[in-house]
């Protein structure tokens, strides 16, 4: 995309809003969430704090571990795992700027009634074939340690491949909220100017 997507203005408010404040919102809104925390990298750090002085403390950051040294979605998951290892984490990526909050209400509802029953709860939205949606889930502490120190192991294979998280999922005892088309923007990540166009 060429610019940090955190730092993008919310195309759809009158005042000015980053990604980064848009998905803080969306989670307030949930109304259940005690907590939200944001993951940046080293190089992010300060300017995201000075960006959002206003609105998010300093304490709710949380850089990348240089201990971590995986990439993507899974260094920041994992670098939130580290910082607080017994906590249960809803994730939920910043380009998801037109997540519902009743969306990640029905994915809370469902943690909250089954709990340490499942490693992850997650959705699957029914497109050509059914997708994981690793960015708007659910990760309890104990799968994170799990696949922590998997990750952890490989990295002293010879034949060493970094998965993603969908990867992890598909072999984890997962619960998953199967969704049709017609949610299907929710779960839209932003990569390139042109998946602007409609919002």
């Amino acid at each position: 995309m060429g610019s940090d997507k955190g730092l993008l203005i919310a195309p759809d408010k009158n005042s000015p809003q980053t990604w980064t404040a848009r998905a803080g919102e969306i989670l307030n809104s949930v109304g259940l969430i005690s907590k939200i925390f944001y993951s940046v990298n080293s190089k992010q750090e300060v300017h995201y704090q000075n960006t959002h002085k206003d609105i998010i403390e300093l304490s709710s950051f949380i850089v990348d571990s240089n201990e971590i040294f995986c990439q993507g979605p899974l260094r920041g998951i994992f670098s939130a795992h580290k910082k607080l290892p017994t906590k249960d984490w809803l994730v939920l990526a910043v380009d998801m700027i037109n997540m519902r909050p009743e969306i990640l209400a029905q994915l809370f509802t469902k943690y909250k009634e089954f709990g340490s029953n499942y490693d992850v709860y997650c959705y699957r939205t029914q497109e050509d074939q059914p997708r994981i949606q690793p960015l708007a889930a659910i990760y309890s502490a104990s799968f994170l340690k799990k696949i922590y120190a998997e990750n952890v192991a490989q990295l002293n294979e010879s034949n060493f491949k970094q998965r993603g998280p969908t990867c992890y999922i598909e072999h984890a005892n997962a619960y998953y909220i199967d969704f049709d088309r017609g949610v299907h923007d929710s779960f839209r990540n932003v990569n390139s100017l042109e998946d602007l166009d409609g919002f």
